[in-house]
């Protein structure tokens, strides 16, 4: 198992965390695990998007 996590910070307070948890034992269970965190991150961005937009 497999677990990576890291913090981003704005000078104006924001804050990401962004923590993965995963098993791979072959190239190809790492690429699709790859493709699944890229479509998921994309997907959490749109909807923190429109999130942040609603409170404007």
């Amino acid at each position: 198992m497999t677990k990576y996590s890291e913090v981003f910070k704005t000078k104006n307070g924001t804050e990401v965390k962004m923590e993965i948890t995963t098993e791979c034992s072959t190239d190809e269970e790492m690429r699709e695990t790859l493709s699944f965190i890229a479509c998921s991150a994309h997907q959490f961005y749109l909807q923190a998007g429109r999130a942040i937009s609603s409170t404007l």
